[in-house]
């Protein structure tokens, strides 16, 4: 049977389906939600035996000399010298002349569906001096339209990986613009830079625009080492496991054992109390390679920066010359544990400064309110496409 299309139009509306025919109905999901609560049970009484495997290879792990002659092949490698399991604790509260500065940024990003192409960077900036004043914030936005920053060589609309990278990018910048402002108030030492993510780039780094914004990473990183500030890149819950597979080469593949699943941060719950962290390793990756050639090898510690019955795993990531200097890196600790303990398990500047960096639906709703009547006022009356508008229609349901 083939309708007109009119009375297709009318037989196939929206408003044909109640508000209780379109929502998620649980019911029908009662077998697999029960599947899900016995697996992660079954889950965890594994993990428990892993977790008390790994802390007897931890144990018996050799020191970090010789583990580093024998993992010629393997991804983490330990710095430094004496036990692998040494732990640093830190000595709180930070000193009264320290200063730390967190930056966090937010994105909307283009959409092929919209009236109107662009896509929004805000960064977010807080500067906190334990002197007791008052703490410094900023942020700064930027809207970008051209042709030039929305398509790729092939036409295509960029991704949230591309504005990622880019927004990435102004982070860092930005890091080092409020670490040059701190100092015209006095140089104190050292300045502890946080940004919310890895130092260590994420990405491949295979595209001309990526290498771009390498090259500006590694001019920011040369500036703050000029100004003598510790860059730190702030991982809550890290994932993957090069500690425990470091672990297993170590001494679980001697006896016989398969390698293990348990991740590193369910691992290192079992094993490092709050306020402590782990010694310095290097992590092995052509990325690496890139970042010791510009002179900014990235190293890593694990620090816990929660409370006693509530581990809050972090991965801190620091470049060499900066891990190199214990006085900063006690500070660092210090800072960290410090500020974490202000606000639940994540440093208080990050908190700030994602606070000032975030664009909420409100904001983006009324930046485009602004934009469509600029572009009325041009005699412009641009549209969202098909999709875009039918749901819109569902929203307001």
């Amino acid at each position: 049977l083939v309708l007109p299309l009119a009375a297709a139009r009318s037989t196939f509306t929206f408003a044909s389906l109640s508000y209780n025919e379109a929502m998620l109905k649980l019911s029908d999901l009662r077998e697999e939600i029960t599947a899900l609560g016995e697996t992660m049970a079954r889950r965890m009484r594994e993990r428990e035996v892993e977790a008390e495997r790994l802390r007897r290879w931890w144990e018996a792990a050799p020191d970090a000399e010789e583990a580093r002659a024998r993992l010629a092949e393997a991804e983490l490698l330990p710095q430094g010298e004496g036990p692998l399991q040494a732990l640093a604790e830190a000595e709180l509260p930070p000193p009264p002349e320290t200063v730390v500065i967190g930056v966090d940024g937010s994105q909307i990003v283009p959409d092929r569906h919209a009236a109107i192409p662009y896509y929004l960077l805000q960064i977010g900036g807080l500067r906190f001096r334990y002197d007791g004043s008052r703490p410094a914030d900023r942020r700064h936005a930027t809207l970008h339209y051209a042709e030039a920053e929305l398509y790729d060589a092939d036409g295509f609309l960029i991704g949230a990986r591309q504005v990622g990278m880019r927004r990435e990018a102004e982070e860092l910048a930005f890091l080092h613009l409020m670490v040059e402002e701190g100092m015209e108030e006095g140089p104190p030492l050292p300045v502890i830079a946080l940004t919310d993510g890895p130092l260590l780039w994420p990405y491949a780094g295979r595209s001309q625009e990526e290498a771009a914004l390498l090259h500006r990473l590694f001019a920011v990183l040369d500036g703050l080492r000029r100004l003598h500030a510790m860059p730190i890149g702030f991982i809550e819950r890290p994932s993957g496991q090069p500690l425990v597979r470091m672990l297993w080469q170590l001494v679980g593949r001697a006896e016989g054992a398969e390698r293990p699943r348990l991740s590193d941060l369910a691992f290192l719950r079992a094993v490092l109390p709050p306020g402590k962290r782990t010694r310095w390793f290097l992590r092995r990756s052509p990325m690496q390679e890139r970042y010791e050639r510009a002179h900014h090898p990235i190293w890593a510690c694990y620090l816990n920066v929660g409370e006693p019955g509530e581990p809050v795993i972090a991965r801190v990531e620091t470049p060499a010359w900066a891990a190199r200097r214990d006085d900063w890196v006690a500070t660092m600790q210090s800072v960290l544990v410090h500020q974490s303990r202000l606000t639940a398990g994540h440093p208080y500047v990050l908190a700030r400064a994602h606070e000032l960096a975030l664009v909420t639906t409100r904001d983006k709703a009324a930046l485009e309110q602004r934009l469509f009547r600029e572009l009325k006022a041009r005699g412009l009356h641009p549209r969202p496409s098909a999709k875009a508008r039918q749901k819109a229609r569902l929203g307001k349901r």
